[in-house]
Formats: structure tokens, C-alpha cells, sequence
């Protein structure tokens, strides 16, 4: 302990009370890596050329002019190996007023992992391990750059399983879910993830690590669950599981009309029982899920008691008698999900596909698809997946390659979907995720948080050195504040071009 408050006493001394009052310079380079070189061990620090150009992108990068506007290439990426080395690594951002940015897999594609004020990238996907596992109460510590695909496979050995997942498991991690929206596969029945975290650990800017638990006050979950790496960097969390299920199945079907997959749809989140998964694809060019996307799909998953199964397996069969469709329960659920997530992934690094999510009711839901099946040209460009992720709401994910015969141009294709996710804001939407392109929607975003969130964030980064120039507001790499208005006509005439 007083150890540490030398070092707190250091910092104070060097900046002044907690940096009150002082921002970080305007500079391209500091002496922040060296110094984490010294504090954590070189071998833990890269600033190669290779490296700081893969941290400013993430699954889906900006094209062209906005990419080198609203992102720099950062000092250097450090690559923490415990808690300890992230909680020193950020200890020395502060003490030399260098911005730091948080990063896990880049699976989301908001650009909330991008550096667009350069400084220190901390990628935390060397923290990967089950720390902790307390099976009487069915819980387990888990570090933040765990892979959610490894997680699944070492819980369900000891018969444990997480309440939920993203769509992105096999990429996707802990940390990156926690700092994010934290709905996806399972959240239709057990809820989102932010309600399954029964603690966090947290390094703060200041250099110490805190446990974060509770719903209420400065370090409470909701303070750093969602908030996507502005108020702290999150290192473990404490999961709820549940016991491995008795059974699962999946079925597909296959439907003519989009119309048709809609109706069945909506008929099945209505159920008082509702499945652990249920999502509409569109059949889009090429398909996410390749040789099956050329319909439209309906991709519906019960977990749990066997009779559980075969009671919707059941309402299901009711539900599509005498239209013509039919049961696939070939397909394992699972394997489609990383399939569709791989062949996305491809794409994507070759520079091809833009994506962005809203949340939506019910009342707008078939509006809002009909708005995207006129401006995609039909769907052979802009295709979508629908998941229904709790009662009355879903999670519709927008995507678009480009590059391809008949497909727009990486910019046209950015410019489409940030179109579509401007008209669901305007049809009562709720984009998910913010990053940098979802900041001009942060009040709808946020809400009645937004005040609370500012607050806590000026009360514990009194530098305003994390993950700058995103989130609460959208500026250049220069600092330079951007209106949301201001990029919608950029991309209005982008789109049009």
C-alpha cells in the first residue's frame, strides 16, 4: 500500500491534483513508451510500423478520405500479460498525459477501438484464461481478451454454460462484449449481458485497479459495461452461468418470401415460452451463410429441457402448416453462426464490407426492412441479419460489401449504411454501439445515462486521455469537432457519387 501511494503521490505532484484543469498536449509522440517499456518490460511494447497501422482499424474499416481523418496511427501497442501490466501501462499514460485506447478483437466495426488521437493502444488479447471457476454458485472470472469461443468450450467441460453470446464468439472477447451493447445469442431468453456480470475489474486512468460491482454509483458496472472503454479498462469480469443444457436444437427454414420468413417471425417472438435464439437473414450477394443464402432464412434455437425442445419444435411445425415450409434441424445453429461470422471476417479483411446495428420495436421493424430491401437494390447489396434479443425488440445488423462486380465503392457502401442507420434512428431506432460513427446519435443512445455517464467520466479522467475523440462526441485526429449533420451531408453526396 505504500508502495502505491508513493507512486499516486509521484503522479499527483506531476500533473497537479488528479489533473485537474489539464488536457493532454497536442503531440504525435511522447515518452510513454519507453517509459511502459521500463515499468512492464519492453518485450510487452511494439512500435513497429506493422503493428500501429493493424490498431487503427477494426472488422470494418473506413474508406479512404475518413479514414484518414477521423483515425492516427498510435505511438505504440502494448500487449499487458496480467491486470498489473495494464493497470502500470495506463499508470504511465497519465503521468505523461498520454491518451490511451483500449482494444480487444476489433470484431464490431463502429470504430470504438480505433485511435483517432493517436496515443497508446492496449490490446488485452493476451489475457485469455478462466481465472476463476466457483461451481456451487455458478460463476466464473474470466480476463478480458478471452475469446468467447474458448470460454464456451472450457465451460461446457466442467457441464457450465454462459447465459448468452454474441454472434461474433469465435473472434469476439469478454471485454469487447462487456464495452459494448451486450445483446446477441441467448439475450432473447436470459436478457442482456450487462444483467449476466456480477463484477468487474477495472484499471482506472490513474493507474489503479478497482472492483466494480453494483448497479448504482462512480465505480458500478454501468459505468464501465457499454460505455466502451471511456471511464476505464476492463480486465476480468465475473460471469453467471448456468448448468449446461439437457438439450439443444436448431432449425432452419428456408422461405420464398421475405414477407412469409416475417410473418413466421413475429409469430414466434410472441410465444409465452421464447426460443434461446431466433433471426431472419436476408438473402443478399453473397450471402452470409454462402451456398444457403440464396433465400431468405429463419433460424430459430431452444436450449434447455428436452421438453422444452420439443415444445417449439412443436409450435414451430403448428406455426408453418400448410405454407409449404419445412424443418431443417440438419444444421447445427453453432456452425452456421461461425460460418456466416468467418466468411464476414474474410471480407472484411480484405477492406469489402461495412456493417452497423440498430435496436428496433416491433411497430417499425417491418418498415424499417422494407426501407432497406428498396435501398439495397433488391438486397443484392445491402443485406441484413434480424434477431429478436428480448420481447418486442430486435437487433437488426446492416452489412454491405463493396469492391466486387456490381457492388458500390468501399466509400458508397459506408455511405449506404450509415444511411440505413440514420433512417432507423429517424423511424424511433436505437443504434447500437457507438464508437465513433454512432456519436451523433449518443443522447439517443444513452438517454437519461448521458448526464450521469459525463459526470462520472470528468470525476475519474479528469486528463480526458481515454479513448478520446469518439463516444460522448465525434472530433477529427486534429480535435476538431464534427456535427453529426455535417458527415450525414459528406455521405449524402458520397452516396450519390
Amino acid at each position: 500500500m505504500g508502495e502505491r501511494r508513493i507512486r499516486f503521490e509521484r503522479r499527483v505532484g506531476k500533473i497537479g491534483f488528479l489533473g485537474r484543469g489539464v488536457r493532454p498536449p497536442r503531440r504525435d509522440e511522447s515518452d510513454a513508451p519507453h517509459s511502459i517499456d521500463l515499468r512492464i518490460g519492453g518485450a510487452k511494447v511494439s512500435r513497429s510500423l506493422k503493428d500501429t497501422r493493424a490498431a487503427t482499424r477494426d472488422f470494418a474499416d473506413a474508406p479512404g478520405l475518413l479514414s484518414a481523418v477521423f483515425s492516427r496511427k498510435p505511438e505504440a501497442v502494448v500487449r499487458p500479460e496480467s491486470a498489473d501490466d495494464v493497470a502500470g501501462a495506463v499508470g504511465v499514460c497519465f503521468e505523461e498525459r498520454t491518451r490511451v485506447v483500449p482494444r480487444g478483437a476489433a470484431t464490431a466495426g463502429q470504430g470504438g477501438v480505433v485511435p483517432v488521437r493517436g496515443g497508446v493502444v492496449i490490446d488485452l488479447t493476451s489475457l485469455r484464461n478462466i481465472v476463476g471457476l466457483d461451481r456451487a454458485n455458478r460463476t466464473a472470472t474470466v480476463e478480458a481478451g478471452a475469446v468467447w469461443e474458448d470460454v464456451i468450450d472450457n465451460l461446457e467441460r466442467e457441464s457450465l454454460s454462459p447465459l448468452a453470446y454474441p454472434s461474433s464468439a469465435c473472434g469476439g472477447t469478454v471485454g469487447g462484449w462487456v464495452s459494448t451493447g451486450g445483446y446477441g445469442i441467448g439475450t432473447l431468453k436470459h436478457g442482456n449481458f450487462r444483467t449476466h456480470i456480477e463484477s468487474l475489474e477495472v484499471a482506472l486512468p490513474s493507474g489503479f485497479l478497482v472492483e466494480a460491482s453494483g448497479r448504482e454509483g462512480r465505480y458500478s458496472i454501468p459505468s464501465f459495461a457499454g460505455t466502451e472503454g471511456q471511464i476505464g479498462v476492463v480486465t476480468k469480469a465475473v460471469l453467471k452461468l448456468r448448468r449446461l443444457p439437457e438439450r439443444r436444437a436448431s432449425w432452419v427454414i428456408r422461405v420464398p418470401a421475405l414477407s412469409d420468413g416475417l410473418a413466421l417471425y413475429n409469430r414466434l417472438t410472441r410465444l409465452e415460452d421464447l426460443p434461446y435464439s431466433l433471426e431472419i437473414v436476408s438473402p443478399g450477394h453473397p450471402g452470409p451463410y454462402g451456398e444457403m443464402g440464396g433465400v431468405p432464412l429463419l433460424l430459430a434455437t431452444q436450449e434447455g429441457a428436452a421438453a422444452d425442445v420439443e415444445a417449439l419444435a412443436a409450435r414451430i411445425e403448428e406455426a408453418i402448416s400448410g405454407t409449404g415450409l419445412e424443418l431443417d434441424a440438419t444444421v447445427e445453429a453453432h456452425d452456421l453462426w461461425r460460418k456466416r461470422f468467418s466468411n464476414l471476417r474474410e471480407r472484411a479483411e480484405q477492406g469489402s464490407f461495412q456493417s452497423g446495428s440498430l435496436l428496433l420495436g416491433d411497430d417499425v421493424l417491418e418498415g424499417f426492412i422494407s426501407y432497406l430491401r428498396r435501398e439495397g437494390a433488391g438486397g443484392e447489396n445491402l443485406g441484413f441479419v434480424c434477431r429478436a434479443v428480448e420481447r418486442g425488440r430486435s437487433l437488426v445488423t446492416v452489412g454491405c460489401f463493396s469492391g466486387g462486380a456490381g457492388e458500390p465503392s468501399p466509400l458508397g457502401a459506408f455511405a449506404l449504411v450509415r444511411k440505413a442507420i440514420a433512417a432507423g434512428a429517424g423511424m424511433g431506432g436505437v443504434p447500437y454501439g457507438v464508437g465513433i460513427w454512432n456519436s451523433p446519435y449518443i443522447d439517443v443512445i444513452l438517454g437519461d445515462r448521458k448526464r450521469e455517464l459525463r459526470r462520472i467520466k470528468r470525476e475519474v479522467d479528469r486528463l480526458g486521455i481515454m479513448n478520446p475523440g469518439k463516444f460522448f462526441s465525434m472530433t477529427t485526429r486534429s480535435g476538431l469537432p464534427v456535427p453529426g449533420w455535417a458527415l450525414g451531408a459528406y455521405l449524402g453526396l458520397a452516396g450519390r457519387s
